[in-house]
């Protein structure tokens, strides 16, 4: 048990003696020094604080207090130990940052992730080392499950560098560094360097489209490749929950990127959603003249986009009568041309047309 762990224990131990004590009517006057006299102030007699081995679960409150004492001491040898001057009458509260005095001189490997690896791209890190007598000499412990892929090299001063190439394997490697200083003290820690395809980040070209009735599909390619790179990569677009390749309806869709080329991975998409918006309609429509001639006259309009729905109304201005039938008779009629498709904004339009 390392002193912080031994420093937690206590704390947690001395946390179920100081409720155990309140909880039997029991008084606590300070801190953890005051924990005898408030078991005292319950049992009124002489507590004996013998050599406990562990921490008495369901023992008594005395034990559990006498546990935590001989913790503390071990805690404080060690500090001492550590080269850091801690008196006996040392109030317990200061222990902690004791100990970070400690650990701020032992020899210690600081890093505690390797950033992931990719195949092709270049890979330098430098393990971070403290404490102790500079220079450091960093190497593989023997008891590591994993020695270091061939494809990198580990220098004297704890750099690995190198690139995995296209035939590497992706997995995660556990290996042991151990560092030493120039006093001979060594320390050892186990890290995890991950080695994957090489991530590809795209990005959408066109995040939105606007409605015109027309499928519509994401237009996306890989960036920060070299050319010879993204011609390599093989991928397959699709939308949403469905998978969907293209929409026609006003909708907004994540956008899936399905790596095809297992050397690759896809990283990110920017940005990651696609979709249609609403059309805002435009209607140009031409009032006109015609001779009588037996003949229906419709009205003579274009609307963009084309394909909206849309519905024309004639208005007899004569009579006040409305058909959506092109009129025949003669007269003055009043054409309304509105649109009333949930893809666009509701648009009108009117001009008229006389059978003379």
């Amino acid at each position: 048990m390392t002193i912080c762990e031994k420093l937690n224990f206590m704390i947690r131990c001395f946390e179920d003696i100081n409720l155990a004590i309140t909880e039997m009517g029991g008084i606590i006057s300070g801190g953890y020094s005051s924990y005898p006299n408030g078991i005292r102030s319950i049992y009124q007699e002489n507590i004996d604080f013998g050599n406990i081995s562990e921490y008495p679960s369901y023992g008594t409150t005395e034990q559990k207090t006498a546990f935590c004492l001989e913790i503390k001491e071990q805690i404080r040898q060690a500090i001492a130990e550590g080269g850091i001057d801690i008196p006996n009458h040392t109030p317990f509260d200061d222990y902690a940052d004791k100990i970070r005095l400690v650990e701020s001189k032992e020899l210690n490997i600081v890093t505690s992730k390797l950033p992931e690896a990719e195949r092709d791209v270049p890979y330098l890190v430098s393990l971070e080392i403290s404490g102790g007598k500079p220079p450091y000499t960093v190497t593989i412990s023997e008891s590591s499950r994993n020695q270091l892929p061939s494809y990198f090299t580990l220098s004297k001063n704890g750099t690995i560098s190198g690139m995995a190439d296209t035939s590497a394997k992706a997995a995660t490697y556990r290996i042991k560094f151990q560092a030493a200083d120039s006093n001979g003290n060594i320390t050892e820690k186990e890290l995890r360097l991950p080695v994957k395809e090489q991530s590809v980040n795209f990005k959408l070209l066109n995040p939105y489209v606007v409605y015109d009735g027309e499928p519509h599909k994401p237009i996306i390619k890989p960036v920060d490749l070299s050319p010879e790179l993204i011609e390599d990569i093989d991928y397959r677009v699709t939308l949403g929950s469905d998978n969907v390749s293209e929409i026609t309806n006003i909708q907004l869709c994540r956008v899936n990127i399905i790596m095809l080329n297992k050397r690759y991975r896809q990283s990110s998409v920017s940005p990651s959603m696609f979709g249609i918006v609403r059309a805002t309609p435009v209607i140009n429509a031409e009032s006109f003249s015609v001779s009588y001639d037996g003949l229906p006259h419709e009205a003579v309009y274009t609307i963009t986009p084309a394909k909206l729905v849309h519905t024309v109304t004639y208005i007899n201005q004569k009579t006040n009568s409305s058909t959506t039938e092109p009129p025949i008779e003669a007269g003055t009629y009043r054409v309304v041309i509105a649109t009333n498709d949930k893809n666009c904004i509701d648009t009108t339009a009117t001009c008229t047309i006389t059978i003379i």
